[in-house]
């Protein structure tokens, strides 16, 4: 039967054409990858080299192996990664949600719930929710409608209000419940960010808040992420840590991007210093 790392060896030679090299490259000796060779031959039942008393080399028949090698090598990895998907998906619980709020909530509770799986998370269109659905590519699916499908329970888990702020003297300030029908005519004045990307104290979620992100070197997501409202927050810090996760994209790209850190002019920063500079986007 043929051996993987042997096929990875025969790879190997090609490339790097000595048999010393190759020896270097697995930490093994001449000799040692001389006999895996032989072995590889072998199982091939052919002979895959011309040998001559100072050099080795590949045959026709050996070139066609290299391919065969790469082929098979490439199908194990294919196969080893098939295998470790499948048996993470059985670990995980995937999540998509059309909106952030629900998840707030929602995430530390199957935290909580399921300690030994691991929670993965999506805000998406509805569409994209629809259709996640439909290909059944997620676990969990956040609609604001109910749906009706086969195979699927559909189950209410959060109700949301809309409030409307009208002066006292309005037609409508009196008004215990307003449909949509009778505010049609009126002017709005809305957030041009219904807050996605708002700081967190300017939202009121708290009064004082304290952040910190810890990275790792060839990790871009943030390994952990602490936070401290001093007990000025109605919601729990574990909570802010979730709505944190949702909303901000916390890789070095999505922090360039929110800060549109490339289209800064750093001469600024070159005179002075640079804290409290209202002018550059990090330090508002």
């Amino acid at each position: 039967m043929l051996n993987l790392e042997e096929l990875e060896q025969l790879v190997a030679f090609k490339e790097l054409g000595t048999l010393s090299k190759v020896a270097e490259q697995f930490l093994i000796s001449t000799p040692s990858l001389s006999r895996s060779m032989h072995h590889l031959e072998e199982d091939f039942g052919v002979t895959l080299f011309d040998r001559s008393a100072n050099r080795i080399s590949l045959n026709e028949t050996g070139e066609r192996a290299v391919q065969v090698a790469r082929r098979i090598l490439e199908t194990s990895q294919q196969g080893i990664h098939e295998v470790r998907d499948f048996d993470q998906s059985l670990k995980t619980i995937t999540v998509v949600s059309v909106a952030p709020a629900p998840l707030w909530s929602l995430l530390p509770t199957l935290t909580n719930l399921y300690p030994d799986k691991q929670i993965q998370h999506k805000i998406c269109s509805t569409s994209q929710a629809l259709e996640a659905i439909e290909k059944n590519t997620t676990d969990l699916v956040v609609l604001p409608f109910a749906y009706e499908g086969d195979k699927v329970d559909c189950l209410p888990y959060l109700k949301e209000s809309l409030d409307i702020v009208v002066p006292l003297d309005h037609a409508l300030a009196k008004e215990s419940k307003i449909s949509f029908s009778a505010i049609d005519g009126y002017n709005f004045l809305l957030m041009n960010q219904i807050g996605f990307w708002n700081d967190l104290v300017r939202e009121k979620i708290a009064k004082r808040c304290e952040v910190q992100i810890a990275y790792a070197i060839g990790k871009k997501e943030p390994v952990s992420i602490y936070v401290n409202t001093f007990g000025t927050s109605e919601y729990s810090d574990e909570s802010i840590v979730e709505m944190i996760r949702v909303r901000y994209d916390l890789t070095p790209q999505g922090i360039i991007k929110e800060l549109d850190l490339l289209n800064v002019d750093y001469t600024k920063t070159t005179c002075y210093g640079h804290f409290g500079k209202a002018d550059l986007p990090w330090e508002v």
